[in-house]
């Protein structure tokens, strides 16, 4: 494009006039072309940092956000969410590990992780913890961090294949603990939900999300839904659930949408004064109890668009994936039950071929 600019001011020079005006307006094209370019150039981004061992980025309800790496525990950062933007925008972590880790206090809200992180599987955002290799937490560890959505807003939520865990700390107030979307997978252990208030939801799981939950679960406060998957979604729990005080939870468990919520198999169990109203199951959700007895039992939501009280793995996977085969499923719908033990009474006849004696005759 210079060249061309040159040659048309060669033009314009030994040019008459009426052939000047035709290459002014030439060289004026060749001038906005060149305009368009420069003001669609960016300089090329800087490289990333390369990690060559975990990553630790440091947060506190003190720190400071603005021009702040998190680096460095004495000059931490005062947002989950910034420690989260810097591990995605700056790091390469070459096949290492990145830890957000909150100190003590409280923190009007966590993060949002959308995607993945560049040369890293997960993201590990993490209250205090124990320092041996099992990083679990006690109780009173996990009260020393805080961590506190208003009304409508959710305290962590991942979405577009991110993968996350989050342990150890407190999540209180009117708003949601943890929320996922679109294909994220996310770990939770060792959390207490409710403290000075009550929660509304604990873990909610939706469009596709997988979500586990195990270590310890402590309710100090009243939740309205402890577990809910909706949309083809999946929550497996592996954990113990311990009521620290007398607390109602209005729902235990709802799935619906063709989602699974799963109760693994012995390794689950509830413990102190809980009381909970009841669990739903709707339009093919199922819950999936492996033996465990779910407070305050399962119903339907809809009767017209029924979803699943499940005995086994076995038989959700039936029932959600082949439909024709789940006889031996404990179907809430009635008539569903019922169409399942007319097709056991029903012999399966096999029509024998004809013989040569009664061809030939």
């Amino acid at each position: 494009m210079g060249m061309a600019c040159e040659r048309e001011l060669l033009l314009a020079q030994r040019t008459p006039r009426l052939e000047w005006q035709m290459s002014m307006r030439a060289r004026i094209l060749c001038a906005i072309g060149l305009a368009a370019v420069t003001a669609g150039y960016t300089p090329p981004a800087a490289q990333r940092l390369r990690a060559t061992g975990h990553v630790t980025f440091h947060v506190a309800p003190a720190g400071e956000d603005a021009g702040n790496d998190c680096l460095v525990e004495a000059r931490p950062c005062r947002t989950v969410q910034a420690a989260v933007s810097r591990a995605m925008l700056d790091w390469d972590f070459a096949g290492y590990e990145p830890f957000i880790r909150l100190a003590p206090g409280v923190y009007p809200r966590g993060a949002s992780v959308a995607g993945q992180l560049v040369g890293a599987h997960t993201v590990n955002i993490v209250g205090q913890q124990s320092e041996d290799a099992t990083q679990n937490c006690t109780l009173e560890q996990a009260q020393q961090v805080t961590v506190h959505p208003s009304a409508g807003e959710i305290a962590f939520n991942f979405e577009d294949l991110a993968i996350g865990v989050v342990r150890c700390m407190t999540i209180e107030g009117a708003g949601v603990a943890f929320g996922c979307r679109q294909t994220p997978a996310v770990d939770i252990a060792f959390i207490r939900f409710g403290a000075g208030e009550a929660l509304s939801i604990a873990i909610g799981a939706n469009d596709s999300c997988g979500l586990n939950v195990a270590g310890s679960i402590w309710l100090g406060n009243d939740v309205f839904q402890l577990f809910t998957a909706n949309n083809h979604s999946r929550v497996t729990v592996g954990a113990t659930i311990i009521a620290l005080q007398p607390v109602t939870v209005t729902h235990f468990a709802n799935s619906a949408a063709m989602s699974e919520i799963e109760f693994r198999t012995g390794a689950v169990s509830v413990a102190g004064p809980l009381a909970a109203k009841e669990s739903m199951v709707y339009a093919g959700g199922a819950i999936v109890t492996n033996g465990f007895a779910i407070p305050g039992g399962v119903r339907q939501f809809n009767p017209q668009k029924p979803g699943f009280r499940v005995l086994s793995t076995f038989d959700a996977f039936a029932v959600l994936h082949f439909p024709a085969l789940g006889l031996r499923l404990r179907a809430l719908h009635p008539r569903a039950s019922r169409h399942a033990r007319r097709r056991r009474r029903t012999p399966i006849v096999t029509p024998r071929p004809p013989s040569r004696r009664q061809v030939t005759s």
